[in-house]
């Protein structure tokens, strides 16, 4: 084989090896779901460091919510770095993380203000629906 055919297969070879992988450019988002991939783009380049530094113009109550975000994240942060150091099975992994996930969506957080009429909390970044007037649009508007 020559020098050629043999380099092009080492490098095959490495790429495998340190999962690298070369991305062609970036398919149009689908029609439907444009809005969406909108809104993941941005939280995708919202920074930790930019999330906590934001206290300005907080209500006591919104800065001990902050406050516990930012607990958990670092405990996560921690968990998946200790993790990653002892390379546990993938059982204990989703043991320990799903544990830190989870246990956010196990709190009931009433809202005291007046116009809440004692609701649950609102999310500070909700749904929303693809298309207005839907069925499912609806239903995220009743519940919001």
């Amino acid at each position: 084989m020559s020098k050629e055919v043999d380099r092009d297969r080492e490098e095959r070879r490495l790429c495998k090896k340190y999962n690298i992988l070369f991305r062609g450019p970036a398919h149009p988002w689908p029609k439907d779901h444009t809005q969406a991939f909108q809104h993941v783009s941005v939280l995708g380049k919202y920074f930790f460091s930019d999330y906590a530094a934001e206290n300005g113009g907080l209500e006591a109550g919104e800065k001990r919510w902050k406050s516990s975000t930012i607990g958990r994240t670092k405990r996560l942060v921690e968990t998946a770095s200790r993790l990653h150091s002892t390379q546990p099975s993938e059982l204990k992994w989703r043991l320990d993380l799903e544990k830190i996930i989870y246990s956010r969506f196990e709190l009931e957080i009433e809202c005291s203000e007046p116009e809440c009429r004692g609701r649950l909390w609102r999310s500070e970044i909700e749904v929303v629906p693809e298309i207005e007037g839907s069925i499912i649009g609806k239903s995220i508007s009743k519940r919001q």
